[in-house]
């Protein structure tokens, strides 16, 4: 047993640990400030055709610069002025849009600000902050938090890897073949549930509170994100902070993840398309703006 020195000592590394720790903490968040960012007249439409702002915070989420482009993920996340629920919603990028072009056409050939347009036209919230994520920062992001319980609704094998029906332990390299996989000719349906199952099960993973009182966690974290993120400059460690604090007391239960309805269908050529469910969008679309957390749970609860 230490006598009285020695636990006096051990004492004052361990605060020094603490605060080279803290340091390499702040240091970090420095650098997702300064990270590179999208300008603002690339990122948003003009403010006159844009929804008001509220008390609302959502993001929209890119996650993109794999060795393919099937594995992009766009993804809004959402936190209701109550701070009481996380909603993340996956769109399936093959979904039509207008004559005849996808999410995916209009977000490559004009930019986020056209992603930006089709969200909040969509879903009726306004857009406060975009990121975009390298899939590489990404997966490490995973190995460091993972492996992540994810959910498949099939077994299916892709590029080596098998995964079963049920739950899977994804690693950073498994969870990007899953995120990229098409096992269904239904226009990528399945590879967007598979792409929601992804962050619902990040988001139930990553313990806010535990992170909070664990500096060198958190640095890794931080530093698997800045890598070759893109983002808004109102985007700041800072910002998520203040959101983060106010979002203490959420449990796993207050996390929804939902994928924008859509259905898909084949054409008299043959062709599978993707269209959104104008019904259900609607639905949803009116719990959003009118702030109903239990709305919006109870439609995850339904399979969207």
């Amino acid at each position: 047993m230490l006598k009285g020195t020695e636990v006096e000592m051990a004492k004052l590394r361990g605060a020094f640990s603490l605060l080279g720790s803290l340091k390499e903490a702040k240091r970090l968040g420095a650098k997702l400030d300064e990270t590179t960012h999208l300008t603002a007249g690339d990122t948003f439409p003009p403010d006159d055709v844009r929804l008001e702002g509220t008390d609302a915070q959502t993001l929209l989420l890119r996650i993109v610069g794999g060795t393919t482009s099937d594995a992009d993920i766009f993804a809004v996340l959402h936190v209701p002025a109550s701070r009481d629920a996380i909603n993340a919603f996956v769109l399936n990028l093959h979904t039509h849009v207008e004559a005849g072009s996808t999410v995916r056409d209009l977000v490559n050939e004009s930019g986020n600000a056209v992603g930006v347009a089709i969200v909040e036209e969509l879903m009726g919230l306004r857009v406060d902050h975009v990121v975009e994520l390298s899939w590489e920062g990404f997966i490490g992001l995973i190995d460091e938090i993972g492996p992540l319980p994810t959910y498949s609704r099939r077994t299916f094998t892709s590029a080596g890897k098998t995964f079963t029906e049920g739950t899977n332990h994804l690693d950073g390299a498994a969870t990007y073949t899953f995120c990229a996989a098409d096992p269904v000719d239904d226009a990528e349906q399945t590879r967007t549930r598979n792409q929601r199952a992804v962050l619902r099960a990040l988001l139930n993973t990553i313990d806010v509170r535990k992170l909070a009182k664990d500096a060198p966690s958190l640095t890794r974290i931080l530093d698997h994100m800045t890598r070759g993120m893109k983002k808004t400059p109102n985007f700041t460690s800072s910002a998520i902070t203040h959101v983060a604090t106010q979002l203490r007391g959420l449990s796993r239960k207050d996390v929804t993840a939902i994928m924008v309805p859509s259905v898909s269908s084949r054409t008299a050529d043959g062709q599978v398309t993707a269209d959104f469910d104008t019904q259900a969008l609607t639905t949803l679309r009116s719990a959003l703006i009118n702030g109903s957390s239990a709305e919006v749970s109870r439609l995850a609860a339904e399979g969207f």
